[in-house]
């Protein structure tokens, strides 16, 4: 088994995967070669990957969990205006399982919201675009 990456080099390697993700997101909208589903889920990794990422940069461990506002209550020692951009963390872990899993199509987690990925109404199917422009704002925030 190879040995660790140092930190200095093993948060680069979170951005390439955040890289792959977002390659992925473009073909699947460019060339309706993917459900539409993979889009959000896409989206929540790259946030996802990109606060991993950060914490390595810090040089502190990250959770195996996958719900952003708890990975960013880790970042914000570093990062106080972390929390700025809460409300996109929760479109963004909704999506982590309402797009994956049936039956979770009406299940809105934290405070009873009904909308989700830029205004459209969770219905069970949610335009494309407006998932990837939520994604693609929250991660241009962190680049």
């Amino acid at each position: 088994m190879p040995d660790k990456l140092p930190a200095d080099q093993l948060w680069q390697e979170w951005v390439k995967k955040v890289d792959e993700d977002e390659l992925n997101i473009k073909s699947i909208l460019k060339h309706r070669d993917g459900t539409s589903n993979w889009v959000g889920f896409l989206a929540q990794q790259m946030a996802e990957k990109y606060m991993k990422g950060l914490l390595v940069f810090h040089e502190q461990k990250y959770p195996k969990i996958h719900f952003l506002n708890r990975i960013a209550t880790l970042l914000e020692p570093f990062s106080p205006q972390i929390f700025d951009f809460a409300e996109d963390y929760n479109k963004l872990s909704q999506l982590y399982i309402i797009d994956r899993y049936p039956g979770y199509a009406g299940i809105v987690m934290g405070r009873g919201r009904r909308r989700l990925c830029g205004g459209a109404k969770n219905q069970g199917v949610r335009p494309v675009r407006d998932c990837q422009k939520t994604g693609r704002g929250l991660i241009a925030r962190f680049k």
